[in-house]
């Protein structure tokens, strides 16, 4: 009888850590494919399918707000653009919401609202997000040089804010 206690622990401990690099390998999928939607429209197709079916965890819903905003970039009917954009960007709140202090959630936000024709409302947290970045991105991250290269870029980031980096 504790053979078979101790088997069963073994696989769902297996279970568990395949679980864990599937999730990982599905998180560098998704960052890849975020770094593709600005220039190719099946990348967002791509993250919405890789996302969609994930959006329990926020950051895979914030991957998910970002493709629908990135989708509204293909689109010619002005009224189907802003629904995208309103969808995407209700998902993006809401995994800050959930995640607040997840540096990758603000990032794919700020990356999104700082695309954002300034027309539409929905530049409200370019400031926050940017300063929150500033604090907490640290080298140790598995995004970090990624977000780096874009922060040294973006038109929102003060020349001492980039020296900052």
């Amino acid at each position: 009888m504790p053979f078979k206690r101790i088997t069963i622990l073994f696989f769902v401990c297996l279970l568990a850590l395949a679980n864990t690099k599937a999730d990982e390998s599905d998180l560098i999928l998704a960052r890849v494919y975020f770094e593709r939607v600005g220039t190719q429209e099946s990348a967002v197709s791509n993250l919405k399918i890789l996302t969609e079916s994930k959006q329990t965890k926020p950051i895979y819903k914030a991957y998910l707000g970002a493709a629908y905003c990135a989708e509204a970039k293909y689109r010619w009917n002005p009224y189907a653009k802003l629904e995208k954009v309103k969808t995407g960007m209700g998902l993006l709140n809401q995994s800050v919401s959930l995640e607040s202090n997840n540096i990758e959630i603000r990032y794919l936000r700020f990356c999104i609202e700082e695309h954002l024709p300034s027309t539409l409302p929905y530049r409200e947290h370019i400031e926050t997000d940017k300063l929150f970045i500033l604090a907490n991105l640290k080298k140790e991250h598995s995004y970090y040089a990624a977000m780096k290269a874009y922060l040294l870029k973006s038109a929102s980031l003060s020349e001492s804010e980039r020296k900052q980096l």
